[in-house]
């Protein structure tokens, strides 16, 4: 939705909507050859993430392999960021809001941000912290 706003879409145009949904593939890392490592809960928070009584994560990433063809990674996965359009959101379009009005009730209903969605599959050991910038670089 915040991208339809940037690109100039009147909001009363997407108040009829009923979901919006952003995606994004990231790679994944590969099976064969990878390796954990620990990191501080700290260290995530530059990249939004907000530790919750973890001291340390166990991320991975792949050493590179024949089976990835020494890249580390193999296949991909969807990050998907979903936001109903209740009733207050479809209120706040109507009255033609700024994007950070849009964004602000969108977390407050319960949306999880991209790259939000994006860490819980770093923490999950899926992808990989540089894939996750580099897929969602834009949205800084």
């Amino acid at each position: 939705m915040i991208r339809l706003l940037d690109m100039g879409v009147p909001a009363f145009l997407i108040a009829d909507a009923l979901r919006l949904v952003a995606q994004r593939l990231v790679r994944t890392i590969c099976a064969a050859c990878r390796e954990g490592y620990e990191v501080s809960a700290d260290s995530l928070e530059p990249y939004g993430h907000t530790p919750t009584g973890h001291g340390t994560y166990t991320l991975f990433r792949g050493r590179g392999c024949p089976r990835c063809d020494f890249t580390g990674m193999k296949g991909r996965v969807g990050l998907y960021e979903l936001m109903p359009v209740t009733r207050p959101m479809r209120e706040l379009l109507g009255k033609g809001p700024t994007v950070d009005e849009v964004r602000a009730l969108a977390r407050e209903e319960g949306m999880l941000p991209l790259r939000q969605a994006a860490l819980r599959k770093v923490i999950d050991g899926i992808t990989s912290v540089d894939e996750v910038l580099r897929v969602t670089s834009d949205l800084t």
